[in-house]
Parts: C-alpha cells; sequence; structure tokens
C-alpha cells in the first residue's frame, strides 16, 4: 500500500488457514483453481465522512496473478464494529 494508507491501517494481511480449515472455506492454491481469499485489516481509527458521503470505495489488489470477480459483492463479507 501507499504510504498514507498503510499509516492508517493498524493491520492487515491475507488469511492463511491450516490445510484443514481451508477447504471449508474454498481456499484452494492449486495452480489456476478457482480460489478464495480472505483478506483483513483494521484501521488505527474510525473515519470521518460528511453525511452526504453516501459511500465509499474500498480498492484491493490481491496477489501477482490473482483475478477478481467483475462483481463480487454478492460473495463480499464485512465485519467489524
Amino acid at each position: 500500500p501507499s504510504p498514507r494508507v498503510r499509516r492508517s491501517l493498524a493491520s492487515g494481511g491475507i488469511l492463511s488457514p491450516s490445510s484443514w480449515d481451508a477447504d471449508a472455506i474454498g481456499r484452494d492454491d492449486r495452480p489456476l483453481a478457482a480460489n478464495v481469499l480472505t483478506f483483513f485489516f483494521s484501521l488505527r481509527e474510525r473515519p470521518i465522512f460528511p453525511p452526504s458521503q453516501q459511500s465509499v470505495v474500498l480498492a484491493i489488489r490481491g496477489p501477482a496473478g490473482f483475478i477478481f470477480q467483475e462483481d463480487c459483492l454478492d460473495s463480499l463479507w464485512a465485519f467489524g464494529n
């Protein structure tokens, strides 16, 4: 990430499940296989946006060679408080 973004992150990465858990979450690291990657991150501070801003764009890059689904909103899970 850019230095500006990196300063905002408290932590972040890609979940590396055990081989036992990988099948349960759809992780398949075989070459050319469809795969589910679980990204996680937390921010140092809660961002403040003006009330007029209805949405926020979040851009995520995967590892080299990873291709995201064109529309992945159906498979997006967000957790937080």
